[in-house]
């Protein structure tokens, strides 16, 4: 008599043979203290947890290119008994933009999940032939409807672009903005200063629009363009910078800081 398997149970030994497979042909296995990326961790309304992560697309490895993301996570160190797959994507075109990144997400819901204060996770990142894992302690923080991860994109000699990796978490009720402009950049020097907004001398449309992106878990580059100059036109000394990148919604704005170098050419 042919015997019939639950569709659950065939799913998930195919996902067994794949994954066998897939170690089955990496050569090297490297462990590092220097993680590629932050991997970020959001408590949902629901209390499981959501990770993310935007970091380099490339290993220095001989097939450099990221295929498989993968953790083995838990509440510490001696429990890392569960075992989450990422999905991912690459933010940015080959070949077109100087900076690309791979973006990834995965959700942890167990009942470990559910009353985690802080989560310990041994990351994986597979390419065709080698395998590089890190450890992270993660912070659990509470879910904003946006995540923000900053960037910086030389463009040419003397032009930068300056953005965000945006992310969609979830959709709030009331989200809206109050104009057309989508994004804005502050530049700070060293002491603080403000030396250069991208808001500065320019007049926006009134009018009501949404915040992008809209659906959950989509990703888009949202970035604008820098010339080397302070907000009289003079140009800026080599140095440490701020940027802080803000899209501008109501009622609540959400934004990000990170430091960047600048160099006068």
């Amino acid at each position: 008599m042919m015997r019939t398997w639950p569709l659950f149970v065939l799913v998930a030994v195919l996902c067994m043979a794949c994954a066998s497979s897939r170690n089955a042909k990496l050569g090297r296995t490297y462990h590092t203290d220097e993680a590629p990326f932050q991997i970020n961790a959001m408590r949902l309304a629901d209390s499981s947890l959501k990770l993310t992560f935007v970091g380099p697309a490339r290993l220095r490895t001989p097939d450099p290119i990221i295929r498989w993301v993968q953790t083995a996570i838990g509440t510490s160190e001696n429990d890392l008994s569960d075992t989450l797959v990422f999905t991912t994507a690459q933010s940015g075109a080959p070949g077109v933009d100087r900076t690309v990144h791979l973006v990834g997400y995965t959700t942890w819901s167990s009942r470990k999940a559910k009353t985690a204060t802080t989560i310990v996770c041994d990351v994986s990142l597979q390419t065709s032939t080698d395998e590089v894992i890190f450890r992270q302690v993660i912070p659990i923080t509470a879910a904003r409807p946006i995540s923000l991860e900053g960037f910086t994109q030389l463009t040419s000699d003397s032009t930068m672009d300056i953005g965000a990796t945006v992310r969609r978490i979830f959709l709030p009720t009331g989200e809206f903005l109050p104009t057309a402009e989508t994004i804005r950049v502050l530049i700070s020097d060293e002491n603080g200063q403000v030396i250069w907004r991208s808001d500065v001398g320019k007049v926006f449309q009134q009018r009501v629009g949404l915040v992008q992106p809209q659906r959950l878990d989509e990703v888009q580059r949202m970035a604008i363009s820098w010339d080397g100059t302070d907000m009289q036109g003079q140009k800026v000394p080599t140095g440490k910078y701020t940027a802080e990148v803000i899209i501008p919604a109501k009622p609540s704005a959400y934004t990000t800081s990170f430091a960047f170098s600048w160099s006068l050419k």
